[in-house]
């Protein structure tokens, strides 16, 4: 059988599955060239036969990469798009709220027992945003992530975290399980010796802090690569309903896959570039929703990259771009004085 054919007969499979209609919020009248993709990612598509939405429908990443020669980042973005051709203004309105709704939305927070961040913060990490946290490497940024990994574990009713689970993303490779048991243990004591209310706390959380039940709480995904991370967070809906308890959500790094691995992507380096920010974005936008509709605390970590200003000196800014940095409601800039980390 043919390619277009196959096609064709598992889009009749969906339908007749759905009782002849289209199934999730995929438009099958979607066309593949109005996809906000590279031009030259279109018209490969379009060559080997993929016109609209409709010809997508079965097919994985993988396969679309091998039938239609683009790289599996490709394919994945092409298949996302494909899968939001549906009302955009009826799903807008279907999750709008009042503002008197809004006003009585419980904000929770994780703190992160370092108390000048806490205050900076208002008491910790908040719920329903994304926060991002900034700094070159060594700075502690893992060692933060992990930390709040295990205090969003602790009880809300001593105001220690949100009693719930983290899933953490781990781009890098840096989440080491022999480093969490360690900071799982630290963190009992330094209640416990912080004396008043936080030792008592401590002392009524003890099955909390034993380090084994902090561990199972943290639920980890390794993505290796870009491609891993966008798929990840395309399925990440799907990964929360079946971790209910979750609150936490933490990508460390966003930076890595996006600045690292770029030659898989096929064209000049304009279409490239093009390629990885409107990836990002899209990434960035995935991220906030979760955030938004499941009112749980995402947060990412970011690197670092030179900038030279107009008076020829170069500063440390953070990296991925200006647009990226409108994705988070709060930045950390971590750095540091001396030895101190700031």
């Amino acid at each position: 059988m043919a390619p277009a054919a196959k096609r064709e007969a598992v889009a009749s499979v969906a339908s007749a599955a759905s009782g002849g209609k289209a199934t999730g919020a995929m438009s099958t009248s979607l066309l593949v060239q109005s996809l906000p993709l590279a031009p030259a990612t279109r018209q490969r598509l379009i060559e080997a036969g993929f016109q609209t939405a409709r010809d997508l429908a079965g097919l994985t990443a993988v396969t679309l990469s091998q039938q239609a020669g683009v790289s599996r980042e490709e394919a994945l973005l092409c298949l996302q798009l494909a899968g939001l051709g549906g009302d955009g203004a009826h799903d807008a309105l279907r999750g709008a709220h009042s503002a008197l709704e809004l006003s009585r939305v419980v904000v929770g927070r994780i703190p992160t027992f370092c108390r000048d961040l806490d205050l900076i913060l208002g008491g910790g990490v908040e719920t329903g945003c994304v926060t991002e946290l900034v700094g070159v490497p060594g700075v502690g940024k893992t060692q933060l992530c992990a930390q709040l990994a295990l205090n969003a574990g602790l009880p809300s009713a001593q105001a220690l975290g949100l009693g719930s689970e983290a899933l953490y993303v781990d781009t890098e490779g840096s989440l080491v399980a022999r480093r969490l048991r360690q900071i799982a243990s630290g963190t009992g004591r330094f209640l416990a010796s912080a004396g008043g209310a936080a030792a008592s706390a401590a002392a009524s959380a003890s099955d909390a802090l034993d380090p084994d039940a902090a561990l199972r709480r943290i639920h980890v995904v390794r993505a290796r690569d870009r491609t891993d991370l966008l798929a990840v967070g395309a399925a990440l809906p799907r990964l929360l309903d079946k971790l209910p308890r979750v609150r936490l959500v933490v990508v460390d790094s966003v930076t890595f896959p996006f600045r690292h691995g770029a030659d898989d992507v096929s064209g000049d380096d304009a279409a490239q570039a093009s390629e990885r920010s409107r990836a990002l974005l899209g990434l960035g936008q995935q991220l906030t929703r979760v955030a938004n509709e499941r009112s749980i605390a995402v947060v990412v970590t970011n690197q670092v990259t030179t900038r030279v200003g107009t008076d020829n000196r170069a500063r440390l800014v953070p990296a991925l771009g200006d647009a990226w940095g409108h994705v988070a409601a709060h930045r950390v800039l971590l750095f540091w004085r001396a030895t101190a980390m700031l």
